[in-house]
């Protein structure tokens, strides 16, 4: 009887956790119930130490944002003022320094923008890398930059895509680094359009082949890049900026990193009817087992 309850706790152990089985970095931004500052907070997986100001501007919001049926934890980060934000940054190191090919994704709202002259995103490169381009070049990926929805570069390469996004309504950023290759390319979804490319798993080609668009069945916004500035991914940077002048909120939240797919990053919230399949296994295989003795 050990032998089959052992079997099964490892069989649902290994059923919940699949999903989070390829993400080698993960930052939900859950520090508990009060708004505070980011500074010193340790939280998620796989990252080195905590995060650390480059940059004032950036703080904890007990709050995160929602997409779809995309499992979420915690709360997020957010940047406001009513004159600008200011290259708002905030890193932490890495547990290893990337090299290869890597799948990412993560969160992002304008919660509010007077004009639209604004930047929010992240970077994969040494402490303190705009996004954006600056002396320590890294893989950087802002929705929106400015106008545009998407910006991806690859040190001092760019490549702009998109209409204006929607203040007010939250997007999924999807972006692949490969580090030999020294690639980035994004994607932007809206939720309508995340729940019609689901279905099966969400592959390149697929992403790849949608037409651009607002529709749920296009793709908000596509953008690749391919440079040539050697780049030390060795820190995850947050980027939260507003010109002077620009009265904005804007908010990040629940960013993944896998070495396996995009897929990988996008783990839904586990339907109840897995959790009732699997407490129906065991009970199953615990009858037989009293059968037999």
């Amino acid at each position: 009887m050990a032998f089959f309850a052992t079997i099964l706790f490892v069989s649902m152990v290994a059923a919940t956790t699949a999903s989070k089985a390829a993400n080698i970095y993960y930052e939900g931004f859950d520090y508990g119930a009060a708004n505070g500052s980011l500074a010193g907070q340790n939280g998620g997986t796989g990252f080195a130490g905590a995060w650390t100001s480059g940059n004032p501007g950036i703080t904890y919001a007990s709050t995160g944002l929602s997409f779809s049926d995309l499992s979420v934890t915690g709360g997020s980060v957010t940047a406001t003022d009513t004159d600008g934000i200011g290259n708002a940054l905030f890193y932490r190191p890495l547990t290893s320094m990337l090299s290869g090919a890597y799948y990412c994704s993560f969160l992002t709202e304008v919660v509010h923008a007077s004009q639209f002259e604004i930047s929010n995103g992240m970077a994969l490169g040494q402490k303190n890398t705009f996004p954006s381009g600056s002396a320590d070049p890294g893989f950087g990926i802002v929705a929106p930059a400015n106008d545009a929805a998407l910006m991806v570069d690859e040190g001092n390469s760019f490549a702009f895509n998109g209409s204006t996004p929607n203040a007010g309504q939250t997007y999924l950023t999807l972006f692949k680094i490969d580090t030999v290759a020294k690639t980035t390319t994004g994607w932007l979804l809206s939720a309508g359009q995340y729940d019609t490319l689901k279905s099966g798993g969400i592959t390149e080609a697929e992403l790849n082949s949608a037409t651009l668009g607002t529709g749920s069945s296009q793709l908000w916004a596509r953008a690749s890049v391919t440079g040539s500035d050697e780049v030390i991914a060795s820190d995850l940077n947050i980027y939260l900026n507003a010109f002077g002048g620009v009265s904005a909120t804007l908010t990040m939240d629940e960013f993944r990193l896998s070495d396996t797919s995009l897929n990988e990053v996008v783990p839904a919230v586990p339907e109840p009817g897995s959790s009732v399949v699997l407490i129906s296994i065991g009970a199953g295989l615990l009858a037989i087992v009293r059968k037999r003795r």
